[in-house]
């Protein structure tokens, strides 16, 4: 019987060689047509602790390693955009504005005398 391969995004990385992966599924209902979108949870065991909170895995199922745990990382496919880079680019801005300010403040005391 095949193994199932699963793709999610990590929620959670808090624990030791163990990361959390939303998966989303997608189907159509039965009586309305309707398509509806489910997540469920799950604990996949990560060997190297590589793998970050938003990062998009991809996980297949395997003999139980612990009383949650059924499935393995298999890949990493897209590592998510951290969050320190975000705040590097404001800083600089901010930088940038300052000493734009400071510039301008220095010609204004030049025109001054």
């Amino acid at each position: 019987m095949p193994r199932r391969v699963l793709e999610g995004e990590v929620v959670s990385d808090k624990g030791d060689k163990t990361v959390v992966v939303n998966v989303t599924r997608r189907f159509k209902h039965k009586l309305y047509k309707k398509f509806i979108f489910k997540t469920k949870h799950y604990t996949a065991h990560d060997e190297n602790n590589e793998i970050g909170v938003g990062d998009t895995v991809l996980i297949e199922e395997c003999s139980p390693i612990s009383k949650t745990k059924r499935f393995k990382v298999v890949e990493l496919k897209e590592k998510a955009r951290i969050a320190s880079v975000i705040v590097e680019d404001e800083v600089k801005e901010v930088l940038q504005t300052e000493s734009n300010e400071e510039a301008d403040s220095e010609e204004e005391t030049t025109q001054e005398k």
